[in-house]
């Protein structure tokens, strides 16, 4: 497993740059060192994420994650995670989505057309979808928000998405 390896060592040289920071005190250090594992125990156990490459810095409970992962729905896992852990106080997710293959925007739009089509949730939703260099645009009225947060997190899995937007309204 390189990229839990890989990911394990980042967190360690973090950890070790903390300490010797100037700014810090050894009792922010000590917390920040503290938080800084339990992200690393959290990361680390998550099959979701592996081979993925991002860093975690931490100071005073904020955090800052950048790196590289090949799927949008591991960036908004590594926020999740990051964000349940207590002591958090503030998260910069800088994390930069990379897709293993090159993937056409049309490419990516059909697949977000099949899967609107094929779900009896979003069959009604009158979804917009438009994609630009991997970034998604989604625009339309759903019957609630749990349908906003399904799509959010289908789209997520595609290959080729680097980011995603969704505006959504409700019907009355």
């Amino acid at each position: 497993m390189p990229g839990q390896s890989a990911r394990t060592m980042v967190l360690l040289c973090v950890v070790l740059g903390l300490v010797g920071s100037p700014g810090i005190t050894p009792v922010s250090a000590a917390g920040d060192r503290e938080l800084l594992e339990r992200i690393a125990g959290q990361t680390h156990h998550d099959k979701r994420l592996e081979g993925t490459r991002v860093h975690v810095l931490v100071q005073d409970g904020q955090v800052v994650l950048s790196g590289t992962v090949y799927l949008y729905s591991q960036k908004m896992l590594y926020e999740q995670i990051v964000w349940r852990t207590p002591g958090v106080v503030e998260v910069d997710n800088e994390i930069r989505v990379v897709s293993r293959l090159p993937v056409e925007d049309a490419e990516i739009a059909r697949h977000i057309h099949t899967l609107i089509k094929g779900h009896p949730r979003f069959q009604h939703a009158e979804i917009t979808v438009h994609v630009t260099q991997g970034a998604v645009s989604l625009s339309g009225t759903f019957h609630d928000p749990g349908d906003v947060l399904s799509l959010k997190y289908q789209v997520a899995e595609i290959d080729g998405v680097i980011r995603l937007e969704i505006l959504a309204r409700f019907a009355a």
